[in-house]
């Protein structure tokens, strides 16, 4: 069987997908809030693995970001992870951010 596409975006065309109801995979780490992925790129550019224009970069566009949601119910993307672990029924609308 094939995978099912769940979400996309501009910089990746197969963000979140499934393989029927074993299998959800998600490009990049949801589970990251938004002072973890600040950690990790000011150590980088400490240490210079990343310049520190990029640096700069990432902490604008973090920037854009509110502080993070504090349940899943908040979080669409939470919301649908943990549809898919808790019951095999659950449906996603991106509409409302409920899950069903």
């Amino acid at each position: 069987a094939g995978a099912e596409l769940l979400g996309s975006s501009p910089r990746c065309a197969h963000e979140v997908f499934a393989l029927e109801d074993h299998v959800l995979a998600v490009q990049g780490h949801p589970e990251f809030e938004v002072d973890a992925v600040r950690g990790l790129v000011r150590v980088r550019a400490d240490t210079g693995v990343i310049p520190v224009d990029a640096a700069r970069l990432a902490f604008e566009s973090l920037d854009q970001f509110a502080p993070p949601a504090p349940t899943a119910r908040d979080n669409p993307l939470r919301s649908l992870c943990q549809a898919f672990l808790d019951d095999d029924d659950a449906e996603y609308d991106d509409d409302d951010d409920d899950v069903r």
